[in-house]
């Protein structure tokens, strides 16, 4: 008798075991499963930069069946968002750090469609980048076939969304005036597969210079993602109230010259970009990107 007396208690903690087991970032793993993992290479980014995990799944009509997000990510090579799934063909996109800065439309479930989903940057009515951009990752996987089983896994490179402009002066003579720093562009609007949306308007990147003991200026935008075939993005140094201009050229120009003089440097593998306005006494300018001098004339970039 006192064997059988056990049982219920075995079973019970068996049960709770077994249960409790079903569980890794806060989704259900029992039943048909899905793991997807992520990968970083350093050119891309750093592990730390990534917070937050959203990964939106479509099925085989291209139809959103679901959102599943980590808003604490701890980002290793063994992390993984779980993803209860039935057997079947889906699209994966994750996008990581949709932070309040960026937002999205046409993700309502069983009725929204693949090519009408659709992320963008938030700006105020005068098209000025209202925050900062969180650095934005991507990725996606097309044609993801579930069998059915449990922990069946897939792996999303991640691609980075976000670039880092840094823009300092030597030789620039000592002026009274504030001076700003900015970059217009059309790349705050992504469909779903990364792509530029067609109706994507253009936005500004603002920000004031700081002046160092030298009167020389420093100042920091990140921007959405430079890509060569969108010769869009303009970079302006205005100064005083009057915004007088000493420096404008397209930016995309500046470090397509920059990457004539070093290949490896490509859009695919360099997000941050050293800018140095070099003046001479003639205030001509004589532009330096990530240590690299463009000695042509620059006027009609």
């Amino acid at each position: 008798m006192k064997r059988f007396t056990y049982i219920p208690f075995l079973s019970a903690l068996l049960s709770i075991v077994l249960l409790s087991s079903c569980f890794h970032n806060d989704f259900i793993e029992c039943g048909p499963n899905v793991r997807i993992y992520f990968t970083c290479e350093a050119s891309q980014g750093k592990a730390s930069e990534i917070d937050r995990i959203d990964v939106f799944v479509y099925d085989i009509k291209g139809t959103f069946i679901g959102q599943y997000t980590d808003e604490n990510v701890q980002f290793t090579p063994e992390y993984f968002i779980s993803v209860p799934l039935e057997a079947g063909e889906y699209t994966f996109v994750a996008w990581v750090n949709l932070r309040d800065c960026y937002k999205y439309d046409h993700c309502i479930e069983n009725m929204s469609k693949l090519p009408e989903s659709e992320l963008y940057l938030h700006k105020d009515p005068n098209n000025v980048a209202s925050t900062v951009p969180h650095p934005l990752f991507f990725s996606d996987e097309k044609e993801a076939i579930v069998t059915g089983r449990i922990y069946q896994n897939f792996v999303l490179p991640l691609v980075r969304n976000t670039n880092t402009i840094n823009l300092t002066t030597t030789g620039l003579p000592p002026f009274n005036e504030e001076f700003i720093f900015t970059i217009s562009d059309c790349n705050g609007n992504y469909n779903f597969d990364n792509s530029f949306a067609s109706e994507t308007e253009e936005i500004h990147y603002i920000t004031n210079c700081v002046k160092d003991e030298k009167a020389q200026l420093s100042g920091t935008l990140n921007v959405m993602r430079l890509a060569a075939e969108r010769k869009f993005p303009v970079l302006r140094l205005t100064a005083g109230r009057m915004r007088e201009i000493p420096f404008e050229a397209n930016l995309i120009d500046l470090i397509l010259k920059m990457q004539e003089k070093n290949p490896s440097f490509t859009f695919e593998n360099t997000f941050e970009y050293n800018i140095v306005l070099k003046f001479d006494t003639n205030m001509d300018i004589t532009v330096i990107i990530n240590g690299w001098e463009l000695n042509e004339d620059i006027a009609d970039i």
